[in-house]
């Protein structure tokens, strides 16, 4: 059996889309960075500083370049994987973003958004994944 070619559009979306949303979460480690903030709403926790920013957005977009290659090879166990990291980075996120951290409510508040949609992607991938494999 063939695999559906709107379950193979939709990984490839959801995949590329989740490349587009880690070169924004990239620009915004970038923003921090840039503009550190050491107290107000935005600030940041001080184990967090411009170099452990610089990093982080170097890996965002390392995963972005993946995300966008692996989005090509219409791989449904490959978007499982995608959805599983996404959904326990989105937990992780989701936990600093209740303990504070040392970060400011601007940034908490951002976080908690950052890993409902996250959480959001992750479960959107894993359910096209699986519609995928039942269309194969």
């Amino acid at each position: 059996m063939t695999t559906s070619r709107s379950t193979r559009f939709d990984l490839r979306v959801l995949l590329r889309g989740d490349a587009v949303f880690e070169c924004v979460l990239a620009a915004g480690c970038l923003w921090l960075a840039i503009g550190l903030p050491a107290a107000g709403a935005w600030a940041s926790p001080p184990w967090l500083g411009r170099p452990a920013l610089l990093v982080v957005a170097v890996v965002l977009l390392a995963a972005a370049g993946a995300l966008w290659w692996l989005s090509s090879r219409n791989d449904p166990a490959a978007a499982r994987v995608v959805a599983v990291a996404n959904a326990v980075t989105a937990t992780l996120i989701a936990v600093w973003a209740v303990l504070g951290g040392g970060a400011g409510g601007s940034l908490r508040v951002s976080l908690a958004v950052v890993a409902v949609l996250l959480a959001g992607l992750a479960a959107a991938q894993w359910h096209r994944s699986h519609l995928h494999r039942s269309a194969t």
